[in-house]
């Protein structure tokens, strides 16, 4: 993959669960916070076994070193990335900090796979909660959850919310940087509805 791994980036571990999910769970869309390594790996898993990738860029100089990667390997027909600037947003009745809306005319469908590897910790406190609030209603009844840095406290604290909120299940991945997998089956989602 031609693409940095490290530094801001994903770390490899998390970029080869993130593939191993893909092609297990061969999602029709995968939407993924943060662009990279990570983007053109799902990319070309996405190639093979059919779907698409949305990745979401708040700089863009990554975004446009990913956007020519996806180019140059012949992935941009299965790959978006859209530039993305983060602005102050109401999600679930708090102010928070999240990419701006451009990127929901492209949400087509409902997201199998959500990859969290943005915003960078340097935005805020808690930068990445704001993805499941933002995100809830375009979430597929079952999908899955991956958020990388999962051995900071910031990301612990946030991926339990995240399972409480969902009734997801919550397991901690090993290695490297550590990551969350979260899976929520599509019976929560209907046990949750009647008891509402």
């Amino acid at each position: 993959i031609p693409a940095e791994l490290g530094g801001w980036a994903a770390d490899a571990v998390l970029v080869q669960h993130a593939a191993r999910l893909v092609a297990d769970v061969r999602p029709r869309l995968v939407l993924e916070c943060g662009s990279g390594s990570s983007t053109i790996a799902i990319a070309r898993c996405l190639k093979m076994l059919g779907g698409r990738v949305l990745s979401l860029e708040h700089n863009p100089e990554f975004a446009g070193k990913t956007i020519d990667t996806l180019r140059f390997l012949g992935l941009d027909d299965v790959a978006r990335v859209v530039i993305a600037p983060l602005t102050t947003r109401e999600l679930g009745g708090a102010v928070l900090s999240w990419y701006g809306p451009d990127y929901e005319r492209f949400l087509e469908s409902p997201i199998d796979v959500l990859i969290v590897d943005g915003p960078p910790k340097a935005s805020g406190p808690r930068a990445r909660y704001p993805a499941v609030p933002a995100l809830r209603s375009r979430l597929a009844p079952e999908c899955w959850i991956l958020m990388d840095d999962g051995n900071r406290p910031d990301e612990r604290a946030i991926a339990q919310a995240w399972g409480e909120d969902l009734g997801a299940e919550l397991t901690y991945l090993e290695g490297g940087r550590g990551g969350w997998l979260l899976h929520r089956r599509a019976a929560r989602v209907a046990a949750t509805t009647v008891s509402d």
